[in-house]
Protein backbone atom coordinates (compact mmCIF):
# COMPACT_ATOMS: atom_id res chain seq x y z
CA UNK A 1 0.00 0.00 0.00
CA UNK A 2 1.44 3.42 -0.67
CA UNK A 3 1.38 6.20 1.71
CA UNK A 4 0.89 9.34 -0.39
CA UNK A 5 2.88 12.58 0.50
CA UNK A 6 1.49 15.71 2.02
CA UNK A 7 1.27 17.17 -2.04
CA UNK A 8 -0.74 14.22 -3.05
CA UNK A 9 -2.87 14.70 -0.02
CA UNK A 10 -3.81 18.18 -0.96
CA UNK A 11 -5.72 16.85 -4.27
CA UNK A 12 -8.07 14.63 -2.73
CA UNK A 13 -11.55 15.95 -1.56
CA UNK A 14 -13.11 16.44 2.17
CA UNK A 15 -13.35 13.17 4.06
CA UNK A 16 -17.14 11.95 4.30
CA UNK A 17 -18.22 9.23 7.14
CA UNK A 18 -18.34 5.46 6.97
CA UNK A 19 -21.42 3.92 6.63
CA UNK A 20 -22.66 0.83 7.62
CA UNK A 21 -22.87 -0.89 4.22
CA UNK A 22 -18.64 -0.34 3.97
CA UNK A 23 -18.21 -2.42 7.31
CA UNK A 24 -16.39 -5.31 4.97
CA UNK A 25 -14.62 -2.49 2.98
CA UNK A 26 -13.24 -0.57 6.03
CA UNK A 27 -12.40 -3.91 7.80
CA UNK A 28 -10.16 -5.04 5.02
CA UNK A 29 -8.55 -1.23 4.27
CA UNK A 30 -7.25 -0.93 7.88
CA UNK A 31 -6.15 -4.27 8.00
CA UNK A 32 -3.70 -3.31 4.78
CA UNK A 33 -3.45 0.19 7.03
CA UNK A 34 -1.85 -1.79 9.84
CA UNK A 35 0.06 -3.63 8.03
CA UNK A 36 1.95 -0.38 6.14
CA UNK A 37 1.91 1.48 9.54
CA UNK A 38 4.34 -1.42 10.95
CA UNK A 39 6.05 -1.99 7.77
CA UNK A 40 6.92 2.35 7.76
CA UNK A 41 7.43 2.14 11.38
CA UNK A 42 4.60 4.28 12.40
CA UNK A 43 1.84 4.78 15.13
CA UNK A 44 -1.11 5.59 13.18
CA UNK A 45 -2.03 6.03 9.59
CA UNK A 46 -5.08 7.76 8.40
CA UNK A 47 -7.32 7.13 5.39
CA UNK A 48 -6.31 10.15 3.40
CA UNK A 49 -2.43 8.86 3.54
CA UNK A 50 -3.48 6.23 1.71
CA UNK A 51 -5.56 7.72 -1.09
CA UNK A 52 -9.11 7.26 0.78
CA UNK A 53 -11.15 10.38 1.46
CA UNK A 54 -13.13 8.37 4.37
CA UNK A 55 -13.41 9.61 8.34
CA UNK A 56 -11.58 6.69 9.47
CA UNK A 57 -7.65 5.97 11.00
CA UNK A 58 -5.69 3.54 12.83
CA UNK A 59 -3.34 3.89 15.83
CA UNK A 60 -1.47 1.61 18.26
CA UNK A 61 -0.87 3.49 21.21
CA UNK A 62 1.18 1.37 22.88
CA UNK A 63 2.84 -0.34 19.94
CA UNK A 64 1.19 -3.71 20.54
CA UNK A 65 -2.43 -3.31 19.51
CA UNK A 66 -3.93 -0.96 17.15
CA UNK A 67 -7.32 0.54 17.21
CA UNK A 68 -9.75 1.25 14.03
CA UNK A 69 -10.90 4.49 14.22
CA UNK A 70 -13.99 5.38 12.66
CA UNK A 71 -16.27 8.91 12.08
CA UNK A 72 -14.10 10.30 15.24
CA UNK A 73 -14.64 13.37 17.11
CA UNK A 74 -12.65 14.50 20.05
CA UNK A 75 -13.55 17.37 22.65
CA UNK A 76 -10.33 18.64 25.45
CA UNK A 77 -10.89 18.12 28.73
CA UNK A 78 -8.58 21.50 29.33
CA UNK A 79 -7.79 24.70 28.23
CA UNK A 80 -4.05 24.31 28.54
CA UNK A 81 -2.00 22.84 25.43
CA UNK A 82 1.47 21.01 25.62
CA UNK A 83 4.37 21.11 22.95
CA UNK A 84 5.13 18.10 21.48
CA UNK A 85 7.53 16.98 18.45
CA UNK A 86 6.06 15.02 15.81
CA UNK A 87 6.92 13.37 12.33
CA UNK A 88 4.25 12.06 9.78
CA UNK A 89 4.56 8.74 7.36
CA UNK A 90 3.81 11.52 4.67
CA UNK A 91 6.59 13.91 5.13
CA UNK A 92 10.59 13.51 4.82
CA UNK A 93 11.82 11.14 7.74
CA UNK A 94 14.14 13.73 8.77
CA UNK A 95 11.51 16.23 9.38
CA UNK A 96 10.27 17.33 12.65
CA UNK A 97 7.44 19.57 13.51
CA UNK A 98 6.58 21.20 16.84
CA UNK A 99 2.74 21.55 17.50
CA UNK A 100 1.00 22.20 20.00
CA UNK A 101 -1.89 19.97 21.53
CA UNK A 102 -4.24 18.52 24.07
CA UNK A 103 -2.61 16.28 26.72
CA UNK A 104 -6.29 15.05 28.01
CA UNK A 105 -9.16 14.66 25.39
CA UNK A 106 -12.67 13.00 25.34
CA UNK A 107 -12.73 10.59 22.13
CA UNK A 108 -16.01 9.42 20.73
CA UNK A 109 -15.62 7.16 17.48
CA UNK A 110 -17.02 3.71 16.29
CA UNK A 111 -14.75 0.26 15.65
CA UNK A 112 -15.55 -2.64 14.35
CA UNK A 113 -16.79 -5.71 16.88
CA UNK A 114 -14.50 -8.50 16.79
CA UNK A 115 -16.51 -10.83 15.18
CA UNK A 116 -16.73 -8.26 12.49
CA UNK A 117 -20.41 -7.65 11.86
CA UNK A 118 -21.36 -4.65 13.49
CA UNK A 119 -19.59 -1.19 14.25
CA UNK A 120 -19.38 -0.55 17.69
CA UNK A 121 -19.30 3.02 19.71
CA UNK A 122 -16.16 3.42 21.76
CA UNK A 123 -16.51 6.50 24.50
CA UNK A 124 -12.84 6.86 25.94
CA UNK A 125 -10.86 9.49 27.79
CA UNK A 126 -7.06 9.81 26.85
CA UNK A 127 -4.02 11.88 27.51
CA UNK A 128 -0.89 12.03 26.64
CA UNK A 129 0.82 10.46 23.91
CA UNK A 130 -1.84 8.85 22.83
CA UNK A 131 -3.73 11.73 22.75
CA UNK A 132 -1.24 13.58 20.65
CA UNK A 133 -1.36 10.62 18.12
CA UNK A 134 -5.40 10.44 18.11
CA UNK A 135 -5.30 14.50 17.70
CA UNK A 136 -2.15 13.56 14.69
CA UNK A 137 -4.02 11.34 12.64
CA UNK A 138 -7.98 13.38 13.17
CA UNK A 139 -6.28 16.38 11.86
CA UNK A 140 -5.16 14.01 8.40
CA UNK A 141 -9.07 13.48 8.15
CA UNK A 142 -9.67 17.53 8.18
CA UNK A 143 -6.85 18.26 5.17
CA UNK A 144 -4.47 18.92 7.62
CA UNK A 145 -1.05 17.85 8.17
CA UNK A 146 2.25 18.88 10.11
CA UNK A 147 3.21 21.47 7.55
CA UNK A 148 -0.11 23.52 8.51
CA UNK A 149 -0.67 23.04 12.30
CA UNK A 150 3.09 22.75 13.31
CA UNK A 151 6.45 24.35 12.76
CA UNK A 152 9.48 22.47 11.29
CA UNK A 153 12.58 22.36 13.39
Amino acid sequence: MKIWNHDEMVELPPCVDVEKDEMEYIHDLAKEMIETCISHGGVGLAAPQVGVNKNMFIYSPDAMEFHIVINPSWVPLERKKAKSVEQCLSLDKEDFYYVERYKYISVKYLSISPERNKFIEVNRRIRKDEAVVFQHESDHLKGVTLVESGVKL
